[in-house]
């Protein structure tokens, strides 16, 4: 058994726990309390072990290429761990106001955002985020626990809403199975876009307009003053 191969069924599993939170809210309670002691033996090496799987990283950069042509100016990134995506976001888009929101203090204090000054790191419940509604022009989850309505609500309504899981596509059976509970969490936002990339995996989501054409908008001032008022949380899980 090869190391690669463990890794990409441990991230396999770590996804689909990901996706039954997201599904079967009833189980999030659980979650909380095995999670803080997880977060507290991680932290230390988190950032080691990521950089360490080439793939961890491919559908983050798949989903980037994607959105290449839009420059949001307030991006929320729930999950943020010690800020592996948030180094790659903030790099993507410099001049952006970046919010990275996590449930360990831990992990947070070890985040490394690759010298950008505009990131802010709030501790936060995923289930329940810490931002204000209609914000955001792009709210990212990646390889984190997430819940769809919060992201939605979070979301400016011409963002775009993207969640990204590195072993996702290894999830078949349970993708079908799952996606249905996910779509019905998601109304008026339908997922526009699936990515597939090393085993990964990455959904956009945008909101369907009265027209029912799905477009992004440009982030206002009244956008950029709302991200100056959201709350720094310090309640987490």
């Amino acid at each position: 058994m090869t190391a690669v191969f463990v890794r990409r069924l441990g991230g396999a599993l770590t996804d689909l726990g990901y996706l039954l939170l997201a599904a079967v809210p009833s189980l999030r309670a659980g979650y909380r309390w095995w999670a803080r002691d997880r977060y507290l033996h991680l932290a230390p090496r988190y950032a080691t072990t990521i950089r360490d799987d080439p793939a961890y990283f491919a559908p983050l950069q798949a989903l980037l290429r994607t959105l290449e042509t839009e420059q949001p100016t307030i991006v929320a990134e729930v999950g943020a761990g010690t800020g592996g995506a948030t180094a790659l976001l903030a790099r993507r888009y410099p001049g952006a106001l970046l919010t990275a929101i996590d449930v360990s203090p831990l992990m947070l204090a070890r985040l490394q955002a690759g010298g950008a000054l505009r990131v802010r790191r709030v501790v936060g419940d995923a289930f329940a985020l810490p931002l204000r509604s209609a914000t955001a022009d792009l709210v990212l989850v990646h390889n984190a626990p997430f819940d769809v309505p919060e992201l939605l609500r979070v979301a400016a309504p011409c963002g775009t809403v993207a969640v990204v899981l590195s072993s996702g596509a290894i999830l078949s059976w349970w993708m079908r199975r799952l996606r249905p509970r996910l779509a019905g969490r998601s109304a008026g936002w339908p997922c526009i876009r699936e990515l597939r990339a090393q085993g990964g995996i990455a959904w956009i989501f945008r909101r369907t307009p009265v027209d029912g054409a799905s477009e992004p908008g440009p982030a206002t001032a009244a956008g950029r003053s709302r991200w100056r008022r959201w709350p720094s949380a310090s309640a987490g899980y």
